[in-house]
């Protein structure tokens, strides 16, 4: 091996020589690459005052009980919203003024907030997990607010 070439500096091939090589000019390129590797600094070695970059090599431990308590709560957040979101369409249904014509205004009232809770529910769990039923049911549960608060706002402008 030729002792004026070191091959153990980390640039061996200069950007051009090894474009050069690859597109053709194999021994153009080669000799811009051999001239890149001569012109590279040395390496600087690792001392008492320039150490290379710290490796934690400790294992991570804990990983599976943060998982694990973070499905738990996305189920829980889950359920808390089907719950509300079940309960919301129930008092929306029974907030038809031609069907409950005295107590309708309290069902859309309890109706808009239980899907107001329930869409925060799935936003909360959608933070931990996307998953497409959920990001559904927030639509739905979305029209349905808007079909609620419409009411609302058409009962208010009727009284005035």
């Amino acid at each position: 091996m030729d002792e004026g070439i070191d091959i153990s500096r980390p640039a061996l091939l200069s950007p051009l020589g090894a474009a050069l090589a690859v597109s053709g000019g194999l021994l153009f390129g080669v000799i811009l690459a051999l001239i890149g590797a001569l012109n590279a600094p040395p390496p600087v070695p690792a001392g008492p005052g320039r150490e290379g970059p710290s490796i934690n090599r400790e294992p991570v431990r804990g990983g599976g009980a943060a998982s694990e308590s973070d499905a738990e709560r996305y189920r829980r957040l889950v359920d808390f919203g089907d719950r509300c979101y079940a309960d919301g369409v129930a008092r929306l249904k029974q907030s038809d003024p031609l069907e409950n014509p005295s107590g309708w205004a309290e069902a859309n009232e309890a109706a808009l907030d239980l899907l107001d809770r329930s869409v925060g529910y799935y936003n909360e769990a959608l933070e931990i997990r996307e998953e497409k039923r959920v990001v559904d049911r927030v639509r739905d549960a979305n029209f349905k607010r808007m079909a609620a608060r419409k009411r609302k706002l058409e009962a208010g402008a009727r009284t005035e």
